[in-house]
């Protein structure tokens, strides 16, 4: 566990997917709010890295975010305020994955809020793939949308 924490913090971005991903598995809950700090401290593809390895981790163990420590979801919240769209759309994957009410509004407060277009599309399909319980509202949402690709896209997948 100390190797793959240094390794956390190495500057290579597949390094910090990989020991992310191998944290959760060796350390399952203990590690999420070291995971916290760790989201709070960085940004972009560094951010983006960590959050997919979480993401990966605890959807194949089956772990639930809420499990853990509410400094995760506070993070996450953080996180959602990424300039990169694939930061937010990691970030919408996660609490799409999770069952905790918390997750849920946090999840429909950043669709909400999501200026890009192509970005909320993303969100919205990967609740429905991933069967969130905001999957239903984010639709109705997206149908009465005057967004475009917001409207086809629900359509699609309703």
């Amino acid at each position: 566990i100390p190797l793959v924490r240094a390794a956390m913090r190495d500057p290579d971005d597949n390094v910090k997917y990989a020991a992310t991903l191998s944290l959760v598995e060796l350390a399952r809950e203990t590690c999420f709010v070291e995971i916290a700090g760790l989201l709070s401290e960085t940004s972009g593809e560094a951010r983006r890295s960590i959050l997919r390895g979480l993401f990966h981790a605890t959807n194949y163990l089956g772990l639930e975010l809420a499990n853990g420590s509410e400094v995760l979801f506070s993070a996450l919240e953080t996180a959602l305020a990424d300039s990169l769209s694939t930061v937010r759309v990691s970030v919408c994957m996660l609490l799409a994955w999770s069952r905790h009410p918390r997750a849920g509004e946090i999840l429909l407060q950043a669709f909400q809020r999501e200026a890009d277009s192509q970005t909320r599309a993303q969100i919205l399909s990967n609740a429905v793939h991933l069967s969130s319980p905001m999957a239903g509202t984010l639709l109705q949402e997206a149908r009465s949308s005057p967004d475009t690709l917001l409207r086809k896209t629900a359509d699609f997948l309703a």
